[in-house]
Order: structure tokens, then sequence, then C-alpha cells
């Protein structure tokens, strides 16, 4: 009985061996796969737009509108030679009897600023497209403990404090944080220009303007900008002083291990992309400029070439011209051949009612096969036609469009007065806007959905953010119309549509493109109907 339990025990004892030795092994078999996969899976910091590229560069390159960030302490730093170093500091304001030399100049052996008492800084470009704008949503000085964030918000009566206009530079102060800005361009002195200011729009930022904005004003020189190299914009961390007082520095950040946040906006053209560096006044009170270790160049311009097919689809016509760069152009509508819009297609456009919904928008152009002549002896609406688009991912300005019959009815639409407004908004969503210019009604739409607002009526009609592609088109009723409070998606058409004989009229479009593109004009003829028009295929 004995030996029958002791056998007993020594297999109990085996299998309890065995099951501790295969647990053993499948621990160590588990140890070695979480070792081999967990590395790739562990969850990686978001890199910001600004700071570095995909190769840990440190870049101050501003490829597109959005949000960057820069390390203070990652950067290339350079004092600013005197005397403009002092004179940063005092922020004065000039003008022709008193003018501007803040050129800077920086000196490479003074490179290590004091981090530890930051109070102030800005924005200096070395480079860009100096057509467009470039605005400044919000900046945001991040350091040990305290912070400084200015988002320009809060305006009362004042649309806007301009810093350079009219050939004076001003110190301002920002209605959000209160603490005192100015700016030095080049070409400060144009008399009539403004080219920066901080201004309410887009619940307030800062617009630095390019020599093609349409609010640029009366500018001496049509080529003045804001963007070049050598523009700044800067602030100083003291408020409005009592008069005949000195600014008094309020606030000191330690940015040792600091950051800048800077949120680069949009309107109208771009100046993107932005080489830039930023501006510092250190604990020293000296200012000093950093930008990226390694020197920078912007991307080199790509040859768009222009591929001119028919539009839409059905089409059997190419543009009835083409935009090779910004400019007027005249189309004589005898020249052209006339294709016959869908009926649903036109009933869209007849209405002067924007889409409600999101995606899948009706409004997308289509052409019936089987269509009928062209009456031009009684024109009552009309608009332009993206045919082809050698980027579509650039930007297109409809500045004006100008209806002569030849003897004496013009319509001249400029857009002027136009309030704001998104003709084409996220995903294809559509309104209806009005033109103080003329009282008419526009439409528009583009064949992409985007979370954007690819159409924008302001001025003048900008046409972005993808839209500007083949399928594209803004569109008018010929007649005064009113904007209904309460529904911006269409508008009430007060008096019967004017008519213009264009059988033997011309159109007058004034246009900027950043690359060719070709255009097809849209009429609506003396029965009604919606034509497209533009140059049979040779």
């Amino acid at each position: 009985m004995v030996y029958l339990l002791t056998k007993l025990e020594k297999f109990k004892r085996r299998i309890y061996e065995v099951r501790r030795n295969w647990l053993v092994l499948f621990l160590v078999c588990l140890a070695v796969v979480m070792m081999a996969v967990l590395p790739g899976c562990r969850s990686k910091t978001p890199k910001d737009n600004g700071d570095d590229d995909d190769n840990g560069t440190i870049t101050t390159v501003i490829g597109k509108a959005g949000e960057y960030n820069f390390k203070l302490a990652d950067l290339a730093w350079e004092k600013v030679k005197e005397p403009v170093n002092a004179s940063l500091s005092e922020m004065k304001a000039y003008d022709a009897d008193n003018p501007n030399e803040n050129e800077i100049e920086t000196d490479p052996a003074e490179n290590e600023p004091d981090f530890t008492k930051v109070s102030g800084g800005g924005v200096y470009i070395v480079d860009g497209n100096s057509k467009g704008n470039m605005c400044i949503g919000s900046i945001e000085w991040s350091g040990d403990g305290d912070s400084v964030k200015d988002g320009f918000e809060g305006f009362g009566e004042d649309d806007a404090y301009e810093m350079i206009q009219n050939g004076q530079i001003n110190r301002v102060f920002s209605p959000h944080s209160g603490y005192a800005w100015t700016a030095y361009c080049p070409d400060w002195a144009d008399a009539g220009a403004t080219l920066a200011q901080i201004d309410k729009y887009y619940d307030g930022r800062i617009k630095l303007y390019g020599s093609e904005d349409e609010y640029k004003g009366g500018s001496a020189d049509p080529e003045s900008t804001f963007v070049e190299k050598g523009a700044y914009v800067y602030t100083m961390f003291a408020k409005e002083p009592e008069e005949g007082q000195s600014l008094t520095i309020e606030k000191e950040l330690d940015m040792t291990e600091g950051s800048v946040t800077i949120e680069f906006d949009k309107d109208g053209i771009l100046a993107y992309p932005v080489i830039i560096k930023l501006l510092i006044r250190d604990g020293n009170g000296d200012w000093y400029l950093g930008g990226a270790p390694d020197e920078e160049e912007l991307p080199p311009e790509e040859d768009k070439e222009l591929e001119d097919n028919p539009a839409p689809e059905n089409s059997n016509l190419v543009s009835a011209f083409v935009a090779e760069d910004s400019g007027s152009f005249e189309v004589a509508f005898a020249d052209l051949s006339w294709e016959q819009v869908d009926s649903e297609v036109a009933d869209l456009l007849d209405t002067m009612e924007g889409y409600r919904d999101y995606h899948n928008s009706p409004f997308a152009m289509v052409i019936n096969p089987e269509s009928t002549s062209v009456d031009l002896s009684a024109v009552t609406g009309g608009g332009l036609f993206v045919n082809s688009s050698s980027d579509p991912a650039g930007q297109l300005v409809i500045k004006g469009l100008k209806w002569e019959d030849g003897d004496e009815t013009t319509i001249d639409e400029t857009f002027e007065g136009a309030g704001w407004r998104a003709l084409v908004g996220y995903n294809q969503n559509a309104k209806i806007g009005r033109s103080a210019a003329t009282g008419y009604g526009w439409g528009a739409y583009v064949p992409v959905e985007v979370e954007a607002n690819p159409v924008v009526l302001n001025n003048q009609i900008n046409i972005g953010d993808g839209g500007n592609a083949p399928g594209a088109y803004a569109y008018t009723i010929f007649a005064n119309c009113n904007l209904i409070e309460e529904d911006e998606y269409k508008v009430e058409l007060i008096e019967e549509p004017i008519s213009v004989d264009m059988s033997a009229g011309t159109l007058t479009v004034d246009l900027t493109v950043l690359s060719p593109q070709g255009f097809k004009v849209l009429v609506r003829d003396g029965e009604g109907d919606w034509y497209l028009g533009g140059l049979p295929q040779e």
C-alpha cells in the first residue's frame, strides 16, 4: 500500500513539473513577442506643423495656413545690430517727415540670447509670394509656468487698427492682450496703401497685405507689398501708457525651454509658402532673430502645363479663353459656339437658391446633347465656368465682369461693397450672396467636397481650397435682389431681369490667376435657358 502511494505522489509531482515548465516556456515566448511588437505599437507624440520635417530637420517654412510650433532653443539666433536694436523697443510712429530706417541687420557673433526674461517678439519674413496675403490668427509664447497669448479678438466700434497705412507706421494696441504692436516693411512709405493691420475679421487677426489684395487701397505703387524680405511685425508685453510716458514692460517669460505657437490664417490670394524667422526681446532688452539652423529656400515653382480638354464630360467645346496670367480678358460672343445646360441644372440656377445639404450637390454642370439654338438677343444672366486648370489646388479671383452690347447697355459687375459670404462652404453646402455694386445675387458650385470655404464673396469672388478645378463655376441673374436675413440660402428678386443684346456683344473678365486656366462663358439667354459657350476643338 505504501509503495502504491509513493508511486502516486511521484506521478503527481511529475505532472506538476511538466505544467510548470510549460507555463515558464509560455511566459518566455510571450515576453519575446511583446518585446518585438510593442515598440511598433507605442503611441507617438503628434508632430506640430512647423517645428521639424519628416527627417527631424528644424524648419521655419510655412507651407500652408495652419498652426505651427517653434521651440526657441532649437533655432539659430543672431542679435539685431544697433541702432535698430534700441529703436525696436521704442516702437515709435513714422511718416514722410520722420522716415523709418529700421531695416534689420544681425551680428552672427552675438548668438546667445537670454531666454530667462523674454518680453516681446514677432515674425520676420525671409521670402514668400509677394502677391499674396499672410494672416496671423493668434500667437502664444509659452514659458516656464506662464504664457502670453494674443488672439486679437474683442474689437468694439472700430473695424481695424492700422500699423502701416498711407505712408505711416503706427503703434497700436491689441484689443485682446492690450499689448503694443507695430510693423515694418520696405514698402511702408507707399502713400494710399494699407499694408499691415490688426482687424476684427475672422474673430480677430493680423492681416499683412500682398500686392494683389483688393483692399490694399489706392496704392501709389501697384507692386507694393508687406510680404517681402525684411518685413516684420512684432509686439512688446507692454500696455498703453499715460500720455507722454514710455512703454513699461508688464510681463516677462522664462523661455529657456519655451516655445511659440502661431496660427497662420488665409484670406484671398495667399502668400504661402513663406519662410519666416522669429523675433524676440530677451532678458537684456536686446532683440534677436531666430531661424532654422540651416539656410532654407522656397521649393521651386513647378512648370504647370494646361490641358484644355472639354468640360463637362459630355461637352464638345474647349475653353472660350485661356488666362496664362492675371489680367483682363475680352470675349466676343459671336466667336463662340454654344451648348445648352441640362434642364434640371438650369432650373436650379433659375431659383437663385443654394444647396442646403452636404455632399453630392445637384449643381454639377451637365450638357443637353440635343441642345437648341441659343438666343443672344436678350441675355438675362451669366457667369464664368472653369473648363481647365493647371493647378486645382491654386487660387482664382474673379475681380469683375462687364457685359457690353456694343451700343448703350452695359452691366459692370465689380462686386464692390459685397459683404463676406461663403458661396460654397463645407462639403458643397452653398449659399447665395449679393453684390452691392449691381444689386445682383451670386451663387457658385465646386466639384470637390472639402471641409473649408472654397468659394467666398467679399468685394470679389475667391475660389481656392482645392475648389479651383474643372467644373467649378459662379453665376448670376441680372435682377436686383434682397438678402433674406433669416435664410442665407436664397435671395428675393425684386424686379424683372435686365436684358442685354449680346449677339455682337463682348464680355470682359478681370481675373487673378496663379497658374494657367481655361474658361467657358455661362449665359441665360432670351428664352430663359442656360448655355455654356466655348470654342470648337481643333
